[in-house]
């Protein structure tokens, strides 16, 4: 040690609302569904005040038309 004394507590507490996000980020097919959302769910439990963001890369779940950028007709 360096003789300066360091603040004990955690850098992030995650139990306070806002303080911690969780990206989880992949493709969402029908068939990866379930795990996706148990995987969503797991987090919750491990961080109960967390953000749980889900960052879709491709998919084939939603459905429609891409007119600049926009989704139309659903």
């Amino acid at each position: 040690m360096d003789g300066q004394s360091r603040d004990p507590s955690p850098l992030i507490d995650p139990d306070r609302p806002g303080a911690l996000s969780v990206v989880i980020q992949g493709p969402l097919f029908q068939g990866n569904m379930v795990e996706t959302a148990n995987n969503c769910r797991h987090w919750r439990e491990v961080f109960p005040a967390a953000q749980i963001i889900l960052s879709v890369s491709v998919t084939d779940v939603v459905a429609g038309e891409l007119q600049g950028g926009v989704l139309t007709n659903p």
